[in-house]
């Protein structure tokens, strides 16, 4: 006669490749995943090109396009609400854009996300510049976004900062920031685009 130990012991057995059937296939893709975000091949530099046509809707109603930035300096930055280090840059962001504002306009983008996260995120960090939505990761997607947070520069004429000739992205720092920008680098671009701006 089984007992209770003999039971559970026969139970454990039958349901252990179960679970193992879930599971190593479910390990399998998240490294697959995990490998595709470290090797994938670098974008194309982006230094001197032109701000990609686009029109998306704000966060609060009506839209905005690429022809909105023209004339103006942009500090374009990519973002999700559950992303940490968006968190993390977010009040300094705003805190930067209201000493600048009359000089340099700043953009977020929210991508890989949700209308009502960009909703509460914004509202956490008082974001008051404006925020505009893809769903669609078009724009992302035109500007090789890849990671989060990722911030941009465009000077006056609407064309990246960075170099037109660098081979990778880890070359061309001046054109975009991954992962969360510091103060300190933040002031660095804005004074140049400001410098830009007024050299003509």
């Amino acid at each position: 006669m089984a007992t209770g130990a003999d039971v559970t012991e026969e139970v454990e057995e039958r349901t252990l490749p179960r679970r193992l059937s879930v599971l190593v296939p479910a390990l399998v893709l998240l490294g697959l995943l995990v490998y595709g975000t470290f090797t994938r091949a670098d974008p194309e530099p982006m230094g001197g090109r032109s701000v990609p046509e686009f029109e998306l809707p704000l966060l609060g109603g009506g839209t905005m396009s690429n022809e909105d930035l023209e004339g103006k300096p942009v500090v374009m930055n990519f973002w999700a609400s559950w992303c940490a280090p968006c968190r993390e840059e977010a009040p300094m962001l705003e805190e930067l854009w209201q000493e600048h504002r009359d000089q340099v306009l700043f953009l977020g983008v929210n991508i890989k996300d949700n209308e009502v996260g960009a909703e509460a995120f914004v509202e956490d960090f008082d974001i008051t510049y404006p925020v505009v939505l893809d769903p669609r990761e078009s724009l992302g997607g035109e500007l090789d976004v890849f990671g989060l947070p990722q911030t941009f520069f465009i000077d006056h004429e609407g064309r990246f900062l960075g170099d037109p000739d660098a081979e990778a992205i880890g070359e061309e720092r001046d054109t975009a920031v991954f992962g969360a920008i510091t103060e300190t680098t933040l002031r660095e671009k804005l004074e140049e685009l400001i410098s830009r701006a007024e050299s003509g």
